[in-house]
């Protein structure tokens, strides 16, 4: 037990000797990046403007989401200070508009159908 005591210290001495001797590359930067946002905002704003989005389109939480649904979410976020960087990745994952289920789950039976599904575990 005592020889892993040893271990840890040794390992955070080396640490804080590493930052001690870390060049000034290695340090945070003193004025902000044109890339950082000015106020970043908590996950409770990012859930709030969420859920706002999808309640003023009128979409439930067992509604099928296609990538029209999605997009402009993005701009929404940015609008609040987050600027999703990878967001067209994140859009792709989503089926086009025109799909053929997209067209069908939205509307009548297919609809019924999507939300009895989305009851299922996995579903």
């Amino acid at each position: 037990m005592h020889t892993t005591r040893a271990r840890q210290l040794a390992w955070i001495a080396s640490g804080i000797a590493l930052l001690a001797t870390a060049s000034p590359a290695f340090s945070a930067p003193t004025k902000p990046t044109p890339l950082s946002p000015k106020k970043f905002p908590t996950f409770l704003e990012v859930e709030a403007v969420t859920r706002k989005y999808f309640a003023d389109k009128r979409l439930q939480n067992d509604d099928l989401l296609s990538k029209g649904d999605v997009r402009p979410l993005f701009a929404e976020l940015a609008r609040h200070g987050w600027q999703v960087a990878d967001s067209e990745a994140i859009v792709k994952q989503f089926l086009d508009d025109k799909y053929y289920l997209v067209s069908m789950f939205r509307r009548g039976a297919g609809r019924d159908f999507a939300h009895a599904c989305a009851r299922y575990p996995g579903g």
